[in-house]
């Protein structure tokens, strides 16, 4: 019967169903540290009033263990069940021969048992703490202070009177043995608040070597736990400098996740605990399983046991790892049972394990279920983990071969870049040919966000003849930065998968020293490059690979430098200021671009080239024709509205005339009235007198206060016209 169960039982008043477990323990039991566990159920029969069967019990346990084990450990146990009843006169006397068995050598024991109050009536806890700490120290022992910050070391030990003399962090001392017990801790030459007061240098090797060490030296010290806050505080500025914490800090977080004995939980404080026992990797893995319902997170505990394992320079235990795959398959099949559903997630788990165990027989288990799901390619789509996406495809082409082109082609844009490429490969193979990749491009470029996978593909290129594509690198990051700024206005889209966006994206642009976007920056004009500005300024997500970008394209057109914010709105060409409606009714268009048109004129390249001999095939021709128009257009419309800013009604200037104002001039001579909007080429419709700002006629009005004359000489009659007033033009809806 385990510890628990018996605790429960004396908890109940059945003395008798405890005595009888007890006395089987006694008969099979004769490990010390299992019986110092055990030791709580006399604690509880001593607070429910049976202290005289707690005792009695103690008694014969300690009867039993003096025969088979060694004194020392008697000592401990005894020790601990006597702390557990506490009132025991015949356990303090029997406690004590203990001691006087185990150190009969020692001088002045007599004296110190007498002194430590063991056998008379001074606490049990403080009475066998005085003896444990004296009976430790020689001259020259170290001690750390229990209490608070500090340590000293032993000069002399006056073992008549059992009087210490020591040197402290407050000078020359005097403690008696009990006075010192309560006081201070034995200590040895590495713990953190000795060298901080007798060995500064070897403290200051050790905080730069080994970290970790420092930190649970100080949680030893400290009862056990505290916060980040309060060990910087005893750290800083003392030892460590305040510009050097966080890197410092970070190294020993780093070196404490290895650590046996700490556990880190929380973030910004971290919260520290202390165990002297320590929990071995074992332990650790059957206490994370505990919380675990989710394959992959067996899985990811797998990976941190033989990562903490190499760490730890521990060889892993194969039966550990096995077993977590064994409970993935059962629940895994309790599933399918109770669904008639298989999942294969779970499976692909259990694969990615079996590779670790070099258990190569899994392979005809993956297929063998991949047959009995009803779409294998939605259940990889839904796969997050890109490592195990290969096994997924291989399985794939093993289970369902006759169908294997239109599931390639389902699964490469949203599949991981090493993977994409392997599939683009596999597709040549089943002959897909320029024309296949291209409209499966199309599809891409319509999605940024949904197939954003498939969009960092076409920006690292293919090393696939059939799939190397004739698309301007422009417009590829176009999409990619659109897709960012949807993530940035919190569009809808779960946080894990834009996070992986962002990231995926960042690490793309940045391979090979940002290769591609350099060669990218040399081949567009200034136009685009200040678009391209725009866009990526606009960008917060980007960090620090944003910064990056824009010194290359500042480099590559120093003169885009010159523009600056003090410049009017209507002078600007790095900006277009558009209404709502302009901006929401510009991405109708490119959605219909995209969604439609380009929809339309790949099926028709397809059927197109269904005729044969490609050469004298004009309708071939124009519906390539029509995909270059297309995508200029495409482009065009993608360049303007990386640029585009919009107009709030708050932004329409009162003092003088600007973007989205409404104007009534009248001609200084005839008098002829003329009313006009200035908007964005977005918006302009010149039979409605709504002009762009930068035609002329807008261009000649901007700026003006009222009663400023101005030319125009686009009206009927031209000439000098009069500004008589001006409103906004932009509603707050």
């Amino acid at each position: 019967m385990d510890t628990a169960t018996l605790v429960k039982l004396a908890s109940t008043g059945n003395i008798r169903g405890v005595e009888e477990a007890w006395l089987s323990l006694v008969d099979s039991e004769v490990n010390p540290a299992q019986w110092q566990q055990h030791a709580e159920v006399l604690e509880r029969l001593t607070k429910t009033g049976h202290a005289a069967e707690a005792e009695s019990m103690a008694t014969m346990t300690i009867e039993a263990l003096t025969s088979s084990v060694d004194p020392p450990d008697v000592l401990a146990t005894a020790s601990q069940l006597l702390l557990k009843i506490k009132k025991s006169d015949p356990l303090r006397k029997t406690v004590a021969d203990l001691y006087r068995e185990v150190h009969g050598d020692a001088e002045g024991l007599e004296a110190l048992i007498t002194e430590s109050g063991i056998e008379g009536g001074r606490p049990v806890r403080r009475a066998i703490r005085t003896l444990d700490v004296c009976l430790q120290l020689e001259e020259g022992s170290h001690l750390a202070r229990r209490h608070e910050e500090g340590a000293a070391r032993v000069e002399s030990i006056d073992r008549d009177e059992w009087e210490f003399e020591l040197t402290t962090d407050q000078g020359d001392e005097a403690f008696g043995a009990v006075e010192l017990a309560d006081n201070f801790m034995p200590a040895d030459e590495e713990n953190f608040y000795v060298m901080a007061q007798f060995d500064e240098e070897k403290l200051q090797k050790l905080l730069k070597d080994d970290p970790a060490k420092i930190v649970q030296s100080i949680l030893a010290c400290n009862s056990q736990s505290m916060d980040s806050n309060e060990l910087k505080a005893i750290l800083t500025p003392k030892h460590i400098t305040a510009s050097g914490w966080t890197k410092w800090w970070t190294k020993a977080r780093q070196g404490l996740r290895n650590s046996p004995h700490v556990t880190i939980e929380g973030r910004s404080p971290y919260f520290l605990t202390y165990d002297p026992v320590g929990t071995s990797l074992k332990d650790e893995v059957h206490g994370q399983l505990a919380s675990s319902h989710d394959p992959l997170q067996d899985l990811k505990i797998v990976e941190a046991y033989i990562k903490s394992s190499v760490n730890r320079k521990e060889t892993h235990d194969p039966e550990v790892i096995s077993s977590i795959r064994d409970r993935i398959l059962d629940r895994a099949v309790r599933h399918s049972g109770q669904t008639g559903k298989f999942e294969l997630l779970p499976y692909l788990a259990a694969h990615k394990i079996d590779g670790i165990l070099g258990d190569e027989s899994a392979d005809g288990r993956l297929v063998d279920i991949m047959k009995k799901i009803d779409d294998p390619v939605a259940s990889i789509l839904d796969v997050e983990v890109p490592s195990l996406w290969p096994a997924a495809c291989v399985a794939l082409e093993g289970s369902h071969p006759e169908n294997l082109t239109s599931a390639l082609e389902r699964l490469l844009p949203h599949a991981p870049l090493d993977v994409a490429e392997t599939l683009a490969k596999h597709l040549v193979e089943l002959g897909h040919k320029k024309e296949n990749f291209e409209k499966l491009s199309d599809a891409i470029l319509r999605e940024p966000v949904g197939m954003n996978e498939g969009l960092l593909w076409l920006w690292k290129g293919s090393s696939v003849d059939a799939a190397k594509l004739d698309i301007p690198l422009v417009s590829i990051a176009t999409k990619m930065f659109q897709a960012l700024a949807s993530i940035q206005r919190g569009e809808n889209i779960s946080k894990a998968h834009a996070r992986q966006i962002v990231q995926n994206t960042r690490d793309v642009l940045r391979a090979k020293k940002f290769e591609r976007f350099k060669k990218m920056v040399e081949e567009i004009e200034t136009g685009v490059a200040s678009a391209l500005r725009t866009q990526i300024e606009r960008l917060d997500n980007l960090g620090r690979a944003g910064d990056d970008m824009l010194g290359m394209i500042r480099k590559q057109f120093p003169q885009l430098t010159k523009v600056t914010p003090s410049l009017p709105k209507w002078e600007r060409d790095d900006i277009m200021y558009v209404t709502a409606s302009g901006y929401k009714n510009k991405q109708a268009e490119i959605d219909e671009l995209l969604n439609v048109k380009m929809k339309q004129n790949a099926e028709a390249i397809g059927a197109a080239a269904a005729h044969g001999d490609l050469s004298e095939n004009s309708e071939y021709k124009f519906a390539l024709e029509e995909r270059d128009l297309l995508r200029a257009r495409l482009a065009q419309m993608q360049n303007e509205m990386a640029i585009a800013s919009v107009l709030n009604p708050e932004d329409v200037p009162t003092n003088h005339v600007g973007i989205g104002s409404k104007v009534a001039l009248e001609h200084v001579e005839e008098g002829a009235k003329q009313e006009l909007v200035i908007l964005s080429q977005w918006e302009a419709e010149p039979s409605k007198q709504i002009y762009n700002y930068k035609t002329p006629v807008a261009q000649a009005i901007l700026g003006h206060q009222e009663g400023d004359v101005t030319t125009v000489d686009f009206f009927d009659p031209p000439g000098e016209y009069r500004v008589i007033s001006f409103t906004s033009a932009i509603s707050a809806d």
